[in-house]
C-alpha cells in the first residue's frame, strides 16, 4: 500500500503555481516611456469614458462620489461622452419587491445614480453586480430584472441595463 505525503504535494504544487507568477509588470519595448509619453499638440480627444463602481454601498460616499463624476462629465462634451456604473448600483441584495420594507432605502441608493445621468445626453450603460444579484441569492435574477425595469423606466432612454433580463452576453454597444 503507497503512503501518500500530503505535505510534500502541497508543497510541490505551491511551487509549481509560484513558478509561473510574475512578480513586476512587463510592458512592451515600444510602451517602457509611457509614464513620461504626452498626446501630440494637435490629438483630439473622441470621447470621454466615465466608470463608476459600488456606488451603491453607502449614500453618504455614493453622493460624494457621484458628485464629483458630475463636475467631471459637466466639463466634457456630452455628444462624446459615456457613463458606466460598473456593479454594486444597490447594497446589499440589489433591487427588492415594492412590498418590501426595504424598498425605499433601495430607491434612494439608486436614484442617486439616475439623478447624475438623467439629463445627460451621451451614453449610459448599467452593469449589474455581485450585490445587485442579491449575492447569487435565489432572488438574486427577479432582483435583476426588477432593476433593469427600474433604471430604463426611470431614465427613459431605452435599453440601457447591460445584459439584459438579466442573461449573459455578450452585449455589443
Amino acid at each position: 500500500m503507497i503512503r501518500i505525503n500530503y505535505s510534500l504535494i502541497l508543497l510541490s504544487v505551491i511551487l509549481v503555481f509560484s513558478a509561473c507568477s510574475k512578480n513586476h509588470i512587463h510592458y512592451q519595448k515600444s510602451e517602457l516611456n509611457w509614464k513620461e509619453a504626452q498626446p501630440s499638440p494637435s490629438s483630439e480627444l473622441l470621447y470621454s469614458l466615465y466608470l463608476i463602481g459600488d456606488a451603491g454601498d453607502d449614500t453618504l460616499n455614493s453622493r460624494y462620489v457621484i458628485n464629483g463624476a458630475e463636475r467631471q462629465i459637466a466639463q466634457g462634451d456630452e455628444e462624446e461622452s459615456g457613463v458606466v456604473f460598473l456593479g454594486d448600483n444597490i447594497y446589499p441584495k440589489g433591487l427588492r419587491k415594492k412590498n418590501s420594507k426595504y424598498r425605499k432605502e433601495d430607491e434612494t441608493r439608486l436614484n442617486i445614480q439616475l439623478d447624475a445621468v438623467k439629463d445627460f445626453n451621451g451614453d449610459v450603460v448599467f452593469i449589474p453586480g455581485n450585490h445587485d444579484w442579491d449575492r447569487q441569492g435565489e432572488e438574486g435574477l427577479k432582483n435583476i430584472k426588477r432593476q433593469e425595469e427600474y433604471v430604463q423606466d426611470y431614465l427613459d432612454r431605452g435599453n440601457v441595463f447591460l445584459p439584459s433580463h438579466g442573461c449573459p452576453g455578450p452585449e455589443v454597444v
